[in-house]
């Protein structure tokens, strides 16, 4: 179990990486990409499952409201989702990926993929980036 000391610094790494840094390189910047996944995943009253391609479409969205020129190449749930697949599989080098993403995310189906945040950890996100923000 990924405790809140853990969480809290995961999700401050993300929130602090700059977008600029993050749009030049998502692939390697996988911690955003969770950020963001988790802010839009503890959004609402319920813990449901959104698919990739809304994920996307919420990062993207994001990166532009910061005032970020993306073009319709950019897919940062493309490389999140092959890190984690490579994350599993042993004879990759996956280096960009974290245990504890597996730990708080399910991933669910295929093409496009689903997450959610599983429900151990709902409370405690939405509480963790309630605090982040208030201390902004």
């Amino acid at each position: 179990m990924v405790g809140k000391e853990v969480l809290t610094k995961i999700l401050l790494d993300g929130r602090r990486l700059s977008s600029e840094k993050y749009h030049k390189n998502c692939q390697r910047n996988n911690v955003k990409t969770f950020y963001f996944f988790c802010v839009r995943l503890s959004s609402g009253i319920d813990n449901i499952a959104v698919s990739s391609t809304d994920l996307n479409d919420y990062i993207l969205t994001e990166l532009k409201r910061r005032n970020i020129v993306v073009n319709n190449q950019l897919n940062p749930q493309a490389h999140f989702g092959k890190s984690w697949t490579d994350w599993n599989d042993l004879s990759k080098d996956e280096r960009h990926f974290r245990d504890e993403y597996c730990d708080v995310l399910e991933r669910s189906g295929h093409d496009p993929y689903s997450y959610q945040l599983r429900p151990e950890y709902f409370g405690l996100v939405k509480e963790t980036l309630a605090e982040l923000e208030n201390h902004t």
